[in-house]
């Protein structure tokens, strides 16, 4: 299997385990965020960039990855790109 699709399911694991939390609320009381459509393309999309991390890391910085270290990157997308946009990288 592509290591790419490790990503995917690195990036799902996240979102599950909220949706999982939920499973014990009642339906109306449930955050209205759950049936934001906003919601899920942002969640698609930080769970494609995850995808995307995974590809990146592979094919452009030429770096030998597992399955295990994949799940990771996917998981940790929106970590990764919290501390980029916040100025908090050291690359050396």
């Amino acid at each position: 299997m592509s290591l790419l699709i490790y990503g995917l399911i690195g990036g799902l694991i996240p979102e599950m385990v909220g949706i999982y939390n939920l499973r014990c609320v009642e339906k109306n009381s449930r955050p209205a965020w759950l049936t934001s459509r906003f919601y899920w393309i942002s969640t698609l999309v930080m769970i494609l960039i995850g995808v995307a991390l995974v590809y990146f890391y592979e094919n452009i910085l030429n770096l030998k990855l597992n399955e295990i270290i994949a799940i990771h990157i996917g998981a940790s997308a929106p970590i990764i790109l919290r501390n980029f946009s916040n100025g908090k990288t050291d690359l050396n």
